[in-house]
């Protein structure tokens, strides 16, 4: 029996050495590859360009080429709508009224060539594209007449004014002098596609100075039922597209898993939420934290639509010279090298039984120690280590690029903390608690400890509630001073109690202590978060807790001495 259990025991032995040698050479590999994606690409609208130029009487060449020489690298453009172009006077359209009408005030003589439900283009450039949008991307069949320097686009299904012609929002392609203004001021052109028509007419004229595309709208261009014409193009010419975060649309679960290799992570700010805060200050903290702690490559950077175009050089300029402080290369963003390695069910599977099982084993290891300072320890060395290793199971671009999700993460804050009560209460104790008679303090205080256990769950998110403003505010106070912000959950709350409850023997403290240490495992979630900066931001925990703490315990001590 001696033997087997010694068998036993070297066996498990050496399964866990060889996954803390997995984890560890898995854990520097993606170190490695998140050191090397130091490149952040800053790309502006021109549509907002041209309207801030025009409004403030500039050059948008030479608005353009500031913004280059600040370190921007790429210019977003939209599709054309045919209600843009008529107001731009590129194009007239000429309804079935309307034609009418001209023709009685001989406007449109008898044997012109304006036809009923046409539209007259003087650019040849315009036209052909206009005509080859009609016939290829939306089926319509249309015919054209040169008339001198214009030319005139008809159906020739002598279809009434509901033509798809007269469809303002029809999309028509890209504008061809804007492409040529971003490639004058020596910039890449990422393209906002829209799902409109047969997405096959995105693989065909792409410009050679293409940056990157991302989706106008909410849906995939394809969408429902033709993606894969994209994500086949874009993976087999390997073309970057940005995955915008907060932002989802119809269709982008089969993009994700078919192109994950393909995907850039992108943020904004849109122009509506910075006329709200003048200080471009908050912004900047803003994207800077969106590039170390959430993996941000691509910004999209909008302008104050109510400041001068000097103001918002400003914050521009500012923007680019934080980031180059940061070490980060203002330039073209692609891909990151991150593997994929598949089975992607499975690793979040031992994840979330990662998550769950290491700070029930690290509190079980912990206190059964004698000394509260080594039982602290060792119980957020386990926990930590459980993280780690959570860390190794994400090494995939699908997990580190946010292309899936990881689920039950309320449960996995939870579970931990609820099962703790086995391991702290023997089950005498909780027989014994189950019978008793509770009084009115005790379970007022139940309601408060739940209270805040809500709080702590809803700021477990990204975006604190208007009514937590306050508490944002001390956030990033701390954040200002440690650089790499501790969460406030573990450093001012959980592992302070933790620490208190193994000194003053005290279980309740020690199970809401818990909350560190999920704390702890819910940073390391957050796959698309840099290694290092989850490994700091969870040791600065750990110890400014610890110091904390002990001032709890020492405070605690006092009173007591003094009570009379």
């Amino acid at each position: 029996m001696k033997l087997q259990f010694k068998i036993i025991n070297t066996v498990i032995a050496i399964l866990v050495g060889a996954v803390i040698i997995w984890a560890a050479a898995t854990g520097m590999a993606r170190h490695a590859s998140e050191r090397k994606n130091r490149t952040v690409e800053i790309c502006i609208d021109i549509d907002e360009a041209d309207d801030l130029c025009r409004r403030n009487n500039y050059s948008t060449a030479d608005f353009l080429q500031r913004c280059r020489a600040i370190g921007v690298v790429s210019v977003a453009i939209s599709e054309e709508p045919l209600s843009s172009l008529e107001n731009t006077g590129k194009i007239v359209r000429f309804g079935a009224d309307d034609y009418q009408r001209l023709k009685i005030l001989d406007v449109i003589l008898q044997g012109s060539i304006v036809a009923p439900n046409s539209l007259m283009v003087a650019s040849r450039e315009l036209s052909g594209r206009i005509l080859q949008q009609l016939r290829n991307r939306y089926g319509i069949v249309v015919s054209n007449i040169t008339a001198g320097k214009y030319q005139v686009i008809y159906p020739k299904t002598g279809e009434s004014y509901t033509s798809p012609l007269f469809n303002d929002s029809l999309a028509v392609g890209f504008p061809a002098e804007k492409i040529a203004a971003a490639q004058a001021a020596k910039m890449l052109v990422t393209l906002k596609v829209q799902n409109a028509g047969d997405p096959r007419w995105i693989t065909s004229g792409l410009p050679s100075s293409l940056s990157t595309i991302f989706w106008d709208g909410r849906e995939i261009p394809g969408y429902p039922g033709n993606e894969n014409i994209v994500t086949d193009y874009i993976r087999e010419h390997r073309i970057p597209y940005v995955e915008m975060e907060f932002v989802s649309f119809s269709g982008d679960a089969s993009l994700r898993r078919a192109v994950a290799g393909n995907a850039v992570r992108g943020h904004t700010i849109a122009t509506a939420e910075l006329n709200r805060n003048p200080d471009p200050g908050i912004w900047i903290s803003r994207w800077l934290r969106a590039a170390n702690e959430r993996g941000i490559r691509f910004f999209y950077f909008r302008f104050y639509a109510n400041k001068s175009i000097e103001d918002n050089l400003s914050y521009l300029r500012t923007l680019a010279r934080k980031l180059k402080k940061e070490e980060y290369t203002l330039g073209h963003a692609l891909p990151p090298e991150y593997p994929i390695r598949g089975n992607v069910e499975l690793w979040r599977l031992l994840a979330v039984i990662t998550a769950i099982l290491m700070p029930l084993i690290g509190l079980y290891t912990g206190n059964k120690q004698k000394s509260p300072i080594v039982s602290y320890a060792i119980t957020n060395v386990v926990t930590l280590s459980g993280a780690l290793l959570m860390a190794a199971l994400f090494y995939d671009a699908m997990f580190m690029q946010k292309l899936v999700n990881i689920p039950y993460v309320r449960l996995i804050f939870f579970l931990p903390i609820v099962l703790s009560v086995f391991i702290i209460y023997p089950p005498p104790d909780l027989r014994r608690f189950w019978s008793s008679k509770i009084s009115v303090k005790y379970l007022a205080a139940g309601i408060l400890a739940a209270v805040i256990a809500a709080i702590i769950v809803i700021r477990s998110g990204n975006n604190a509630a208007d009514w937590l403003r306050p508490e944002t505010g001390l956030r990033q106070f701390v954040e200002n001073l440690f650089y790499v912000r501790p969460r406030t959950k573990e450093f001012l709350f959980g592992q302070p109690l933790l620490l208190a409850g193994f000194a003053l023997k005290n279980p309740a403290l020690i199970i809401l202590g818990m909350i560190g240490q999920v704390s702890i495992i819910n940073t390391f979630l957050h796959a698309h978060a840099p290694l290092a900066i989850s490994l700091v931001r969870s040791l600065h925990g750990i110890w400014l807790g610890a110091i904390i703490g002990y001032v709890i315990i020492i405070a605690y001590r006092r009173i007591k001495r003094n009570k009379p």
